[in-house]
């Protein structure tokens, strides 16, 4: 296999440049130049660390023709990158390549998605990248089959590295424009696996991720916050003290649409809880700047964002939240 000039830190200097709030204030924003879709709210895996297998939301798929339209509409807004996932498993949806294709063909410069590999074989990534994907992020998030197995409550290690290796060797050979990506959410069981997940992993992808297990932005209640203490590691975040969190760039950087066709302000609402607008119902370019999520810019630059899941995000907190419209 020929080896490639690896691109390392691509995900730093993107998290940088797009944690930065270019319009501090509440009202009249210029629309993002990103979006993530949740084209699946299921997920065919069970992490510890994640809040939907917890999810009381009704799964299901995002409507291609909602997708479509806000394809359509984003463009012409100044949309320049895409991202397919949030809380599921987007290889779950078996026409995937043709959300891909939709977005290419509207003129969207820049997709790319997140999988925890099971579903993601090599064919299945060829339609993707002759569809238009410029980016591949492997969620793997252990160094061995028996704790991959605790940690996504799946035995489907072999075969991710299996489909990973497909994946790589087919770009290499074909000299195929896909950059490819991993990451490896740190918890007390996998801490000591660090330094093996980076020599794996530095043989298969251009860039990785580590990071360390949160209470993932408030959501799971029956299971993450109850365990958290077990679960955290030394790679986990520091919540800053009550009153000084700094606002979320979400709310000014990206735009979410969830798989009823919803707006929603972060790619971890579960739940729905802030959930701010209907597409079904009204126009992107008025949503982007509608009364729910102008307040809530609010909020967060005066600093009072109790009540909402935010609040819990941001302090790490389990206090009980109402939803935001």
């Amino acid at each position: 296999m020929k080896s490639r000039v690896y691109k390392i830190d691509f995900i730093k200097k993107r998290e940088k440049e797009f944690n930065i709030i270019k319009e501090l204030r509440p009202d009249n924003i210029t629309f993002p130049k990103n979006a993530l879709i949740e084209v699946s709210s299921f997920c065919n895996h069970a992490c510890v660390f994640c809040g939907n297998p917890q999810m009381s939301r009704k799964t299901g798929r995002l409507d291609i023709n909602i997708f479509k339209s806000f394809c359509i509409q984003a463009k012409k807004l100044g949309l320049e990158e895409m991202g397919f996932y949030t809380t599921g498993e987007p290889f779950i949806v078996k026409n995937l390549k043709d959300y891909v294709l939709i977005a290419n063909e509207s003129g969207i410069d820049y997709l790319y998605l997140t999988t925890n590999g099971s579903l993601a074989t090599l064919d299945c990534v060829k339609e993707l990248i002759e569809s238009g994907l410029k980016s591949i992020k492997y969620s793997v998030n252990a160094t061995n089959r028996e704790t991959y197995k605790r940690i996504h409550k799946k035995d489907d290690f072999d075969k991710v590295m299996k489909n990973i290796s497909d994946v790589k060797k087919y770009i290499v050979d074909n000299n195929i424009n896909l950059r490819m990506m991993s990451s490896l959410c740190v918890t007390s069981q996998t801490e000591k696996e660090v330094d093996k997940f980076k020599e794996i992993m530095n043989d298969l992808v251009d860039d990785y991720k580590i990071h360390g297990v949160s209470t993932q932005k408030g959501n799971s209640t029956n299971f993450i916050f109850n365990n958290f203490d077990n679960l955290k590691s030394s790679y986990s975040p520091e919540y800053p003290k009550m009153g000084t969190a700094e606002p979320c760039h979400y709310l000014w950087n990206r735009v979410h649409l969830t798989q009823e066709g919803y707006l929603t302000l972060c790619c971890l609402d579960f739940e729905n809880l802030l959930a701010y607008s209907d597409l079904r119902t009204e126009l992107l370019k008025d949503a982007w700047n509608n009364t729910v999520i102008t307040e809530m810019r609010k909020k967060h630059l005066n600093k009072n964002i109790d009540g909402t899941l935010c609040h819990n995000c941001l302090y790490g907190k389990k206090d009980v939240v109402k939803a935001i419209s």
